[in-house]
C-alpha cells in the first residue's frame, strides 16, 4: 500500500485483477453509474477499471508527478486536484454519489478517516468502497471478525464489510514491510441501533478497551460521568453477563444493550448534576 509519498505501487497481476473483478461485479449487482478513484499514482489500477465506467470515472490526486500518465489515461477534466481529507462534496460535479463506487489504496494513518468521509459521513454517503489496506486492519474491520475496532462498530451499523483477499508485500514496489489485503465495504440496511447514542458510547469508553466493560462502568460511575445503576439488583441480567467481556468481544444486539444503558446512566447523570 502507499507510503506517505505514496512510493509503494502495486505489482501483483492477481490483485489488479481481483479488484478489476469486484468493481465490476458490484457496479453490476448494485446499479452504480460512477467510479471514484483516489490516488492512482501511476495507474496501475486505474487502467484496469477505467474502462468500465468509462466517461463516468473520475481520480483525485494531487500529486502532479503523475499528471502526464495520469492524462493518458483520463480525461484530463476528470482528475481532480484535491487533498483528499479536505475534499468538499461540491469538488465532485455531476456525480450521484448515492450510484458511486469509491476505489483506493489507502496509507494505513489516513484509512479510518478515508473510510469515514466518503462512507459513513451522509454528506458524501458513497454506498461501496473497495480498497487495498493494512491486512491487519483489514481483519479487526471485517464483520465477522472475533474482535472489534472501533470502526468496525461504527461501519456495521449500516455496512458489510468483506475480506477478499490477501496482498503479501511482495506484491508491491519496493515492498513494504506489512502485508496489505482487498477489503469491499458495501452500503446495507441500518441496524436496530441508536447510531448517534452508539457514537456517544463509543467516544466514552473505547479508550479503555484493555479493560472488562464492568471495570469501565464503574471508572465512570467513580467520575461520575454516568450515575451508578450497575450495582442495582434490578440491572438486566443481559447488560450483567456483558460486565466481564471487553468492547472488543462484544456482539451487535450486546452493543444495543449497551448502549442503551450507558447512554441512559449519561443523562441521568446530568439531570442530576442539574437538579443540585
Amino acid at each position: 500500500m502507499p507510503s506517505f509519498l505514496w512510493q509503494n505501487f502495486l505489482v501483483d497481476s492477481k490483485a489488479k485483477t481481483k479488484i478489476r473483478d469486484l468493481v465490476s461485479w458490484y457496479k453490476e449487482k448494485n446499479n452504480l453509474t460512477y467510479c471514484v478513484e483516489i490516488w492512482p499514482g501511476k495507474g496501475a489500477i486505474t487502467k484496469f477499471i477505467q474502462p468500465i465506467f468509462a466517461e463516468n470515472f473520475r481520480a483525485i490526486e494531487k500529486d502532479e508527478t503523475f499528471q502526464e500518465i495520469l492524462e493518458e489515461l483520463i480525461d484530463p477534466e476528470h482528475i481532480i486536484r484535491s487533498d483528499v481529507l479536505l475534499l468538499e462534496k461540491e469538488t465532485l460535479p455531476a456525480i450521484a454519489l448515492d450510484k458511486t463506487l469509491l476505489y483506493g489504496s489507502l496509507p494505513y494513518y489516513i484509512t479510518s478517516p478515508i473510510i469515514s468521509k466518503f462512507l459513513l459521513n451522509p454528506n458524501f454517503g458513497i454506498p461501496v468502497g473497495i480498497f487495498i489496506v493494512q491486512k491487519e486492519f483489514a481483519q479487526k474491520v471485517a464483520t465477522e471478525a472475533k474482535k472489534k475496532s472501533y470502526l468496525r462498530w461504527l461501519l456495521n451499523y449500516s455496512h458489510t464489510v468483506q475480506y477478499n483477499k490477501t496482498i503479501s508485500a511482495k506484491g508491491f514496489s519496493p515492498a513494504p514491510k506489512v502485508d496489505s489485503a482487498i477489503i469491499s465495504i458495501i452500503k446495507g440496511a441500518s441496524q436496530n441501533i441508536n447510531y448517534e447514542h452508539m457514537l456517544v458510547v463509543l467516544d466514552l469508553i473505547s479508550g479503555f478497551k484493555r479493560k472488562t466493560l464492568g471495570k469501565i462502568i464503574k471508572m465512570l460511575e467513580d467520575n461520575k460521568k454516568i450515575s451508578s445503576w450497575s450495582k442495582e439488583a434490578n440491572v438486566d441480567v443481559n447488560l450483567k453477563a456483558i460486565f466481564p467481556k471487553r468492547l472488543e468481544e462484544i456482539s451487535r444486539d450486546e452493543m444495543n444493550i449497551l448502549t442503551q444503558y450507558i447512554y441512559s446512566s449519561i443523562l441521568n447523570s446530568k439531570i442530576s448534576a442539574w437538579k443540585k
